[in-house]
């Protein structure tokens, strides 16, 4: 195939076109020729297409070839511009070829015409690429300058656009980067005509992304690029374009970005002269985005490193190896107070050595920066402009040389002060803290108030390391404060600290104060037992108050002996827990001994309930209930005694705790002695100093031989009925709060509930007696109501009685159950009341109608006895006396053990009575004869076991 030669001719006549392209053809051309004739013709077309060569006529219709050539220089210099003419002369020819026509030929020679549009390609050939030499320097300069002058990325992307637009058709021109660490691609420039810039987004599919992929160059013709998309290699992004070029932006051979062009007009198409710009240019940008990467990456680590120089707490100095300070920051400064110029080039002693340590320090930093030395660590003590000293702890590292060789050191320094004097707070918490939790373990091991008032003090006096402590109490029902414990002082004080009343007890304390400290005990006359303080030669003291919700406890006090002395605010702050613990632990003994004391009394009165309840003797009851209360009220002797409402007089009844023995026959009249006062009274009588009371003259001899001193009468009163008086003596003056007469009241209750019980059950047992003796002479009568009308079977029923309850009693039948084995077996025949006289009278055998009215007298005893509850637990006879052991029997038929055992006893005893006995049917048997009836019965009538016990009873 030929060389394409693109012909724009203007004027002439078309054979002439003819000619042209057949010589042009024959030496390899392939013509193609566009004939125009007017000047508007020839602008449209410079305008639209790019031509090869331009052959004009010199004489044209409307126009002239010199207009042509004005029009042609003014677009388009490098296209060869022929004059093909049939005028020749020589002005014609010096006329165009001065206004710039490249050749003239005239067409009786259109030989030449062919080597002249040759020779003029080549030519022109030759200025486009010197031209294209001098745009790429001059785009190479515009580059390298940008790079150096561009103040931000965007600026710097806008010039190399306008660069590279000089050059080559670049309209729509983008630069991709992409963020390997965060996955994204951006586009800090972006210009098309139909686009808009892509948002920061995910690499996708597209002709970019290829090129990000496989790190080459490409230039995507519209063939190229479907042959792209047949290969799943791209997809089609954006609007469709001509021709499309890219290239890597390359840092260390690592694609870091793309640079791209794109045409979307036909007449605009690129060329591989037009990617080696790309290329150039890309290298270019890169270099240029690496380069401002890492100027700003600098920059921002300068301006890092000055923040944070600025704002690190640390000072920090270097001196070289002559000792000369070669750099301080702003916050060294700032710890010392001296300016940098007044530190800066200064020699050891430096002016933040203190005078007294000068030759310490030089010492330190001697070792520190010898030969071999290493980083390290050590604490000194500077001091500042204003003369204070403060704690520094320094970190010393050597600075070396790029031979290795150290040429400075580097001191970082900081203020430690505060964290010394923490230190020292957190040590003396500390300390105060162990001494707390010392003292909080001992106590939280013990319960009982004496050991824990006594490892109050102990530890106490450990903890503030002080010669004696005391714990003092305050009594609420007293309104007394007593010693509770001591350390450390003689037993003439413990002996001579008696309670002390509350309006006695005086302590310069102010209301809103919990401690005072009293260098000089001597200075307040007024302090408790200071005589004892004096001979103890105590001569400080320190007192905390122990309150609970509000409510004073006591004191903790430490003392110093001889001499006066201090307490700090720590020891204070100690003196102070240790108070507070120590009300605790008090609080918590008092409610351990409270609530065991509780508990002993609760356990005492449920023990005299139980006694009340499961005693029915009142003496045994009462001597009880005296036991506990002399446990419970701590009381040498107690007695009980009772009213007798008859003879109008106390009586004793039961006592305790007594040396000598107390006259059983003691009677007291009604109005007589203490007793009767609280009967008469119905009220506690209570005497504090009994030798010295003369209300009870009868036994006032009595009270001096035991020796009692204290005296307490309670009247026993219940369902207000006065039963008698609990009597307490003791020995010796009685402590007693309102909990003691609380229970004290609570035990006579119980006293008084006792006797109540006893005479009720005195009463009901009386009243039992006598109501059962009625319903047995009820009984009785109705068993001699049937003895009158059936004569033959007269005292029957009472012989049977006895025989059975002796059998019972020998089979073990239990003492509770005889009873109603006897009244069942008096009642055996009471349904015969219901057999007619006529049937129960009859002389000779009864027929069976009559015997079957017989065999109805269980039933008919059974509907007498049944609605008696009284009588119901002794049916058992009654019902099935005529029940025999092998099931014969009536009227159930019941057999063996299906019988109850009581009617299995009567009815062998039954039988043996009956033999025994005359009827109107028969003659009495012997005994012999009855015997060997029971035998023969023996496991048909009668029950085998019964009958074994029958006959060794009868024999």
């Amino acid at each position: 195939m030929g060389n394409s030669l693109r012909i724009l001719k203007i004027g002439g006549l078309p054979d002439e076109i003819t000619s042209i392209c057949t010589e042009l053809g024959s030496d390899g051309y392939e013509p193609v020729c566009v004939h125009i004739n007017t000047s508007l013709e020839f602008e449209n077309e410079l305008a639209s297409a790019k031509w090869d060569v331009i052959i004009s006529e010199y004489r044209l219709p409307g126009f002239d070839s010199l207009a042509a050539l004005q029009s042609w220089r003014s677009t388009d210099r490098y296209t060869p511009f022929i004059i093909y003419s049939e005028e020749d002369s020589e002005e014609a020819i010096i006329t165009v070829l001065q206004a710039g026509a490249n050749d003239f030929i005239p067409k009786a020679q259109i030989h030449r015409l062919v080597t002249a549009i040759q020779r003029e390609l080549q030519d022109a050939e030759t200025r486009r690429e010197r031209r294209r030499a001098v745009e790429v320097r001059d785009a190479l300069l515009k580059f390298s300058q940008a790079t150096l002058t561009s103040q931000t990325l965007e600026e710097l992307l806008g010039s190399t656009h306008a660069t590279i637009r000089s050059l080559m058709s670049a309209d729509n021109f983008y630069i991709a980067l992409f963020d390997e660490e965060n996955e994204l691609l951006s586009f800090p420039y972006y210009v098309d005509q139909f686009d808009e810039a892509p948002p920061p987004q995910k690499p996708g599919r597209g002709l970019t992304e290829y090129i990000l992929r496989s790190g080459q160059s490409v230039f995507a013709s519209p063939e190229l690029f479907e042959d792209l998309i047949a290969r799943d290699e791209v997809v089609l992004i954006g609007s469709p374009s001509i021709d499309w070029m890219g290239v890597p932006l390359k840092i260390e051979g690592k694609v870091i970005g793309v640079l791209a062009v794109q045409s979307y007009l036909e007449g605009v198409r690129y060329r591989k002269e037009d990617l080696d710009i790309l290329t150039f240019a890309s290298d270019q940008i890169a270099m240029a985005i690496n380069r401002r990467r890492t100027e700003q990456a600098l920059l921002e680590e300068v301006i890092f490193r000055k923040a944070i120089e600025r704002s690190i707490l640390a000072g920090i100095f270097a001196f070289n190896r002559d000792g000369v300070q070669t750099y301080i920051n702003p916050a060294f400064c700032q710890m010392v107070g001296w300016k940098e110029s007044e530190l800066l080039g200064a020699k050891p002693p430096y002016l933040y050595w203190p005078a007294e340590d000068i030759a310490t320090i030089a010492d330190t930093f001697r070792i520190t920066t010898g030969e071999d030395a290493l980083p390290s660590d050590f604490e000194l003590r500077f001091q500042r402009k204003n003369g204070e000293r403060f704690d520094a702890y320094l970190l010393v590292s050597p600075l070396r040389n790029g031979t290795q060789e150290v040429t400075e050191w580097l001191a970082s320094v900081y203020d430690i002060s505060e964290r010394k004097l923490n230190e020292d707070i957190i040590r003396r918490q500390t300390k105060r803290a162990e001494a707390l939790a010392r003292m909080a373990e001992r106590l939280n091991a013990r319960l009982d108030q004496k050991t824990v008032l006594n490892t109050v003090c102990e530890e106490t006096a450990s903890a503030i390391n002080v010669q004696a402590v005391a714990v003092i109490l305050y009594d609420r029902e007293s309104d007394t404060f007593r010693l509770g414990a001591s350390y450390g002082f003689p037993l003439e004080f413990i002996e001579g600290y008696t309670p002390v009343s509350k309006l006695d007890f005086s302590l310069p304390l102010r209301t809103d104060q919990s401690l005072v400290v009293i260098r000089d005990v001597q200075s307040y006359p007024n302090l408790p037992h200071l005589n004892l303080l004096h001979k103890c030669n105590v001569r400080t003291m320190a007192v905390v108050q122990m309150t609970r919700d509000q409510r004073l406890t006591g004191y903790l006090a430490v003392f110093t002996f001889g001499k006066e002395q201090s307490f700090s605010e720590d020891e204070q702050s100690l003196m102070n827990g240790l108070a507070n613990l120590a009300e605790q632990a008090i609080v918590n003994a008092r409610l351990f001994e409270e609530t065991e004391q509780r508990l002993k009394q609760v356990h005492a009165l449920r023990a005299i309930d139980l006694a009340i309840s499961a005693s029915l003797d009142v003496t045994l009851t009462l001597n009880i209930l005296l036991d506990h209360v002399l446990s419970l009220l701590q009381v040498d002797a107690a007695d009980i005694l009772l009213y007798n409402p008859r003879s109008k007089q106390l009586e004793f009844t039961v006592g305790r705790g007594f040396r000598l023995d107390v006259p059983a026959n003691t009677r007291l009249k009604l109005g007589e002695g203490l007793a009767s006062q609280a009967i008469i009274n119905r009220q506690t009588v209570q005497i504090h100093n009994l030798p010295d009371n003369q209300s009870d003259p009868a036994r006032a001899p009595f009270f001096v031989r035991e020796g009692f001193i204290t005296y307490h009468g309670a009247p026993l009163i219940a369902k207000g009925e006065v039963k008698g008086v609990l009597e307490l003596f003791h020995r010796a003056p009685l402590q007693q709060n309102q909990e003691w007469r609380e229970l004290f009241d609570a035990l006579a209750g119980q006293a008084a509930i006792a006797i109540d019980n006893s005479t009720l059950f005195e009463q009901l047992q009386r009243t039992n007696e006598e109501l059962t003796l009625a319903y047995d002479s009820t009984l009785e009568g109705w068993v001699r109501a049937l003895d009158l009308r059936d004569k033959e079977t007269e005292s029957h029923s009472h012989r049977v009685v006895e025989l059975t309850l002796r059998v019972a009693q020998a089979m073990g039948v239990h003492e509770g159950d005889l009873i109603h084995l006897q009244r069942g077996a008096l009642l055996h025949d009471i349904g015969k009341i219901g057999i007619s006289d006529q049937i129960l009278m009859k002389p000779g055998p009864l027929s069976e109608e009559e015997w079957e009215e017989v065999k109805q007298h269980p039933i008919y005893a059974y509907k007498i006895l049944y609605p008696i509850t009284y009588l119901r637990p002794a049916l058992d006879i009654p019902y099935c006396h005529h029940e025999y052991w092998d099931g014969s029997g009536y009227p159930r038929g019941l057999r063996a053990e299906e019988i109850p055992l009581a009617a299995r006893i009567f009815t062998a005893i039954d039988a043996w009575d009956s033999l025994r006995s005359d009827c109107a049917y028969r003659t009495a048997w012997s005994d012999d004869q009855a015997l060997q009836y029971l035998k023969e019965q023996s496991g048909r009538r009668f029950d085998p076991s019964v009958v074994e016990v029958v006959l060794k009873v009868i024999q």
